[in-house]
């Protein structure tokens, strides 16, 4: 079972990272044994920064994988984008022998979309 649960962009934004922080914190309490996929809309965050600090917050807050859009707006997952949260998934293993997914979501429309995203994994890994 996983439960998927999309930041709160608004907060996050105007810098109220530990309202983000706790949100996460308060549905990881509520999963059980089912995984938390944390959302965090990559297209909107606007910023490389935002795109990494989102990573880092959503698995400080103990998310089992972060994802980078539903699909549902119009910046889905972009090869930069999800090589940034890739890269941060690989410093936090780095730091926590704690190893988190990673899912691109939105946009992958071809058999050579995947390969794309696939070549970024391996060069991650």
């Amino acid at each position: 079972d996983e439960i998927d649960m999309v930041i709160d962009r608004g907060a996050f934004l105007s810098g109220r990272f530990m309202k983000v922080y706790e949100e996460i914190l308060a549905v990881k309490a509520e999963c059980g044994t089912a995984r938390l996929k944390v959302i965090f809309e990559t297209g909107e965050l606007s910023t490389y920064d935002n795109i990494r600090r989102a990573s880092w917050l959503g698995m400080l807050a103990g998310a089992d994988f972060i994802k980078t859009s539903t699909g549902k707006v119009a910046t889905n997952a972009t090869p930069a984008n999800t090589l940034l949260m890739l890269e941060a998934v690989r410093d936090f293993r780095a730091q926590t022998g704690v190893q988190i997914g990673v899912k691109p979501a939105g946009g992958i429309r071809t058999t050579k979309d995947a390969v794309k995203f696939l070549v970024l994994v391996n060069e991650t890994a």
